[in-house]
């Protein structure tokens, strides 16, 4: 796997490599993985640190097009990495499940996230250790909300995005779950479509 290099004081390695950054921050880029490769449901990659699993979407409770689940490596630069070789995750009607060998305290990523179709609009998944929420409008509308209770841990997610260009159906930034109490075992995010990037997360406090 290649290394790819984040603006300082980030530094991280490809997809099944390990990183170390600030505050034991260990970050994942996928400029290391064959373009045009596909992960279909029930997918599993193994790196030193986590696994991810390619899982269901819902909407309304249900997958709106059974059959039609992926996640695909492609060299656009949609979410914004600052890694200098451009190599994201496209998520279709999918989720992007992030389960760390030892639960963490905070996990973030760079996102993409399309404005949908003015007929149903925005909508996403997100899971927080095991518990599965339908995001209505987008992940945008997740900014300042806290999941979770005292007594299984409480995390509070902090989005910022931004229009991605003039005339871009998309919308670009960050997204972090940072643990108030307990810890996050496992995170997903999906949508239809979505992109993801540059993969971090921190074990211990800060």
């Amino acid at each position: 796997m290649k290394r790819i290099t984040f603006i300082t004081p980030i530094i991280g390695l490809a997809l099944l490599g390990t990183g170390t950054t600030r505050a034991s921050e260990t970050c994942y880029g996928f400029s290391g993985q064959t373009d045009g490769q596909v992960f279909g449901l029930g997918d599993t990659v193994t790196a030193e640190h986590l696994k991810m699993h390619v899982r269901d979407y819902v909407r309304g409770g249900a997958n709106p097009a059974p059959g039609s689940e992926q996640i695909r490596v492609q060299s656009t630069s949609l979410a914004g990495s600052k890694a200098a070789e451009k190599s994201e995750l496209y998520i279709y009607n999918a989720t992007m499940q992030i389960v760390p060998r030892q639960p963490v305290t905070q996990i973030s990523l760079r996102v993409a996230e399309n404005r949908g179709t003015p007929t149903t609009g925005r909508h996403a998944n997100l899971e927080i250790n095991g518990t599965v929420h339908e995001i209505a409008g987008g992940i945008r509308h997740l900014d300042g909300r806290v999941f979770g209770n005292q007594a299984n841990g409480r995390v509070r997610v902090e989005v910022k995005l931004r229009p991605h260009g003039s005339g871009s159906d998309w919308f670009d930034g960050t997204l972090q779950l940072r643990a108030l109490s307990g810890r996050i075992a496992s995170f997903a995010i999906g949508s239809t479509p979505m992109v993801v990037d540059d993969v971090c997360f921190v074990p211990n406090p800060t």
